[in-house]
């Protein structure tokens, strides 16, 4: 045990209008990890803002078990290039 979790497109797990529960069964094993291991691993979910906001508010519990939510602006490649060149 140890380490990062990385998840892009963590929304993907609960999309609109699904029809089976493999999201959710994913999610809930999602959230026994985070709570049985919470000093072991690091869990990062990533994806776009509100895509995201429905991912946190699909279980009662999700939300609160991420302590931080950083956003990043939306950029062009050209001002990515400017700023960070």
């Amino acid at each position: 045990m140890g380490g990062v979790l990385f998840i892009a497109e963590a929304y993907t797990l609960t999309p609109e209008g699904a029809t089976s529960d493999f999201g959710c069964e994913a999610v809930q094993t999602l959230l026994k990890l985070m709570e049985d291991h919470r000093d072991d691993v690091v869990v990062i979910a990533a994806g776009y803002t509100h895509e995201m906001r429905r991912f946190l508010d699909s279980d009662p519990g999700l939300a609160s078990c991420f302590s931080r939510t950083v956003e990043f602006e939306h950029c062009t490649t050209d001002a990515m290039w400017t700023r960070f060149a």
